[in-house]
């Protein structure tokens, strides 16, 4: 099968997401061409995915040379399915695919919040929207969450047009992942609980929580245990703002800061705890990688998380909730539990592996819309 696949922003979830279901070997037998901006992160992208039959076609970052771009493939690259990744994309394909015939799967990697349709870029919104879900052969949910989520905002959407596939992960290297000394090579004690956030520094992933929650666990001394937070070091302007944060609250101490890592299995392996207090999610991929590794996992209940976490041994907490954000943080400082998680990692190895998410993208690639 010749697909087109049409990435506008190829940033963490999207490039984690086409590197795992690619590889499969029930979708990597197709013919590829991928559109993308050229940047660090496509990139990555395409070192990742060395070897496999997906061909990548350039673009400069504008709107108007994606669209161009995009519009030649359509009208002369002879494919049997264009699959675009997050609506953005799914937006700036849209005029042209009206002009064609063929299959067309957009895959939502978000969720709609109410703020997304404030005022008349809103309605403008809602209304693209409308058009898109008309006019697509299936909407790709990355999970049930993500479903519920859609009809709530778009109850007239067709369900025979709604496909939930949820996310997985290549479970092999994190299943058989080892501590390889992270605390020594940070200078850390073996007694020092780490606790890790691998989240982006963006609102979304709430770490102003996690930070609020430490403050008062540091400020009102409400622990003798020794803990430090692993974050990684991503230069961008959320995270500049958070480190000015950390400094003002006479927090420095208590972080250590990372490069980023393209393999994060073995630096799971190394942490005692990974907190996860986002606002909300999609399909994320960390508790996944979190739960095969075995790693302790303290998450929110917010959508897309809720439903990752849930008949897992991950602790729970309200999402936004600060003291109960403290109070679980500090349950898990004293014990981690950590028994119940590695012989959880069996079961998690199942539920997540990537194999059931690509051969079920497999069959909806072959699926007859008409």
């Amino acid at each position: 099968m010749k697909v087109l696949l049409v990435v506008r922003w190829p940033v963490g979830g999207i490039r984690t997401y086409l590197k795992y279901m690619l590889k499969d070997e029930a979708l990597n037998q197709n013919d590829y061409t991928l559109i993308l901006p050229k940047n660090a992160n496509s990139l990555l992208l395409q070192k990742s995915l060395t070897g496999l039959n997906v061909k990548f076609q350039w673009t400069a970052e504008g709107r108007f040379s994606f669209i161009r771009q995009v519009t030649k493939h359509v009208l002369f690259g002879r494919y049997d399915l264009i699959h675009t990744h997050g609506l953005m994309a799914a937006f700036l394909s849209l005029p042209i695919i009206f002009l064609s015939n063929i299959k067309f799967i957009v895959s939502s990697h978000d969720v709609f919040a109410e703020h997304h349709f404030y005022g008349f870029r809103g309605v403008l919104k809602r209304w693209a929207t409308k058009l898109l879900f008309w006019r697509v052969s299936a909407i790709n949910v990355l999970g049930q969450d993500a479903k519920d989520n859609l009809f709530k905002f778009f109850p007239n959407t067709k369900d025979n047009k709604v496909f939930p596939i949820r996310n997985g992960i290549v479970t092999d290297a994190f299943f058989d992942a080892k501590d390889e000394g992270l605390k020594s090579s940070l200078g850390l004690s073996e007694q020092t609980v780490l606790v890790g956030f691998l989240g982006r520094f963006m609102g979304q992933k709430g770490f102003k929580y996690l930070l609020s929650a430490i403050d008062t666990i540091v400020k009102q001394k409400l622990t003798t245990v020794r803990f430090k937070v692993l974050a990684i070091n991503a230069n961008g302007g959320w995270e500049h703002a958070e480190l000015s944060r950390i400094k003002e609250l006479g927090l420095e101490d208590y972080f250590i800061f990372i490069p980023p890592k393209e393999n994060i299995a073995n630096l799971l392996a190394g942490l005692d705890i990974i907190a996860i207090p986002s606002v909300w999610e999609c399909s994320p991929l960390t508790p996944m990688e979190a739960l095969v590794v075995g790693t302790p996992v303290l998450a929110s209940d917010c959508i897309g998380l809720n439903e990752m976490i849930t008949d897992t041994p991950a602790v729970r907490f309200k999402s936004q909730d600060t003291i109960d954000l403290r109070e679980k943080l500090l349950s898990m400082l004293d014990e981690q539990n950590k028994a119940t998680f590695i012989s959880f990692k069996t079961i998690a190895r199942q539920r997540f592996d990537v194999k059931r998410a690509a051969k079920q993208l497999s069959e909806l690639y072959k699926r007859d819309f008409k």
